[in-house]
């Protein structure tokens, strides 16, 4: 009897399983609806717009030769792995004002064909929850992000493109978390990256093995952090580091093989390592008047550390205008002074005087020969006015002593001593007086 009574509540169970299954499953395919998309013959456009509808959507799977995919104005939409599998040719996709893009793994991924397709991929205004590994890849020219946001970049989310990619560009966009290995073996003609803001910190090896066959540029970007090998390079060109803020750069946080110039100009390092710059190489290709990293109008928060920047013995370093923000004193100057590194930059490195009302910059050696050495030279000139006083008093104090020891013996009692006669002289003297004949009355 018992056993009769499980094996009913077994197969109640496995009903009420398979029911919510499939109940669920039907509740996932009717949340999200296949997105209409109108082709037009004459320009190969192929646009799918939501319409600003507040439904969650899936592009629809697409084949044949197309020119154009453009998809637009939509709350979320889901690109799944084989939308694009049968499509032959295509140029340009364009994803615009999407609130939630959701990629499968090689949902954009497009595998060689001939002829080649030169396909152009075009993030606007674009929201990612997460790009997950793989999700771009393939035979791609150009990829493009603009003013959107990334929650999080997985590693290997673009990766294994089969040519090399003629523009990379991430503009005006927020990424808040990027995992190591992001971006991996991409041979790029120009990689820019602008006005981008970094909320964590870049993990090692975000862009890993990556090749620059013209220049890699990094402008008006904000990093939280910048570790240790985060941009590798295995074969590089020119290479732009400006107007970028970072609050903490590690050690050896570019490792490339530089065939062009190295430029890092303009920036704000809260901290920076000494050996920031030191695992970048010069390349077999570089010609000789290249080997110099140009260290320009950089700005540095932090002087509580020991100042310098290596660089590779192939490099000769270049610096100008380096400001360090943190105010010091004239006793920290007179070390800095002393400093190996900062006496080949006197002239090119300013510090503010922690004393100094106004937020001006004074190079080092400015600081030494003015600020520092006028209030040295009223220094030692109160002490000379106090030693002078102080030998005036001695002086006085020995001069008075001297004249008071002459008028010493003048302020003795004295005796009155008679003048010298004979006996006989003093009693004729003596007889005269008592006469009276030398008193008179008057």
């Amino acid at each position: 009897m018992v056993s009769k009574q499980m094996r009913i509540l077994t197969w109640i169970f496995i009903f009420t399983t398979n029911f919510l299954i499939v109940y669920c499953d039907e509740i996932l395919i009717k949340d999200y609806k296949e997105l209409k998309c109108t082709y037009d013959p004459e320009t190969g456009d192929q646009v799918c717009d939501c319409k600003n509808r507040k439904r969650n959507f899936i592009l629809p799977l697409l084949e044949g030769t197309l020119k154009n995919v453009i998809v637009k104005n939509c709350k979320e939409v889901k690109v799944l792995q084989e939308t694009f599998q049968n499509v032959d040719y295509i140029e340009h996709i364009q994803f615009d004002k999407i609130k939630e893009l959701s990629l499968e793994n090689y949902s954009l991924q497009f595998k060689q064909r001939l002829p080649i397709p030169k396909i152009k991929l075009i993030f606007n205004d674009v929201r990612f929850s997460e790009i997950l590994p793989h999700s771009i890849s393939g035979c791609i020219d150009s990829i493009s992000f603009n003013n959107s946001h990334i929650e999080k970049l997985s590693a290997y989310a673009i990766n294994s493109v089969c040519q090399t990619v003629y523009k990379l560009s991430i503009e005006n966009t927020k990424i808040d978390w990027v995992d190591s290995q992001a971006l991996k073996k991409l041979s790029i003609e120009h990689f820019i990256m602008q006005n981008t803001t970094f909320s964590h910190d870049l993990p090692s090896r975000t862009f890993s093995a990556l090749i620059i066959k013209n220049v890699m540029s990094i402008t008006n970007c904000t990093f939280a952090g910048i570790s240790t090998r985060t941009i590798e390079l295995d074969d590089g060109n020119d290479f732009i580091f400006s107007n970028n803020k970072v609050d903490r750069l590690d050690g050896e946080a570019f490792r490339m093989n530089a065939n062009g110039r190295i430029i890092f100009e303009r920036n704000n390092f809260s901290q920076i390592s000494h050996s920031a710059l030191s695992a970048i190489n010069l390349g077999e290709n570089a010609k000789h008047h290249q080997n110099e990293i140009q260290f320009l109008a950089n700005e540095i928060k932090a002087t509580d550390f020991p100042i310098r920047l290596d660089v590779a013995r192939d490099f000769n370093l270049r610096i100008l205008d380096l400001k360090f923000s943190t105010p010091i004193n004239c006793d920290k100057a007179k070390e800095f002074r002393r400093n190996a590194f900062l006496q080949k930059y006197t002239e090119t490195v300013y510090f503010r005087i922690a004393e100094s009302t106004d937020d001006d910059y004074s190079s080092l050696s400015a600081i030494m020969s003015n600020r520092c050495t006028i209030r040295t030279y009223f220094i030692a000139l109160i002490w000379t006015g106090i030693v002078f006083i102080v030998i005036l008093s001695i002086i006085a104090t020995a001069f008075f002593y001297r004249f008071w020891m002459k008028r010493r013996p003048n302020r003795q009692i004295s005796m009155v001593i008679p003048d010298g006669k004979t006996y006989c002289e003093t009693q004729i003297m003596i007889q005269i007086e008592n006469a009276g004949l030398l008193k008179t009355n008057l």
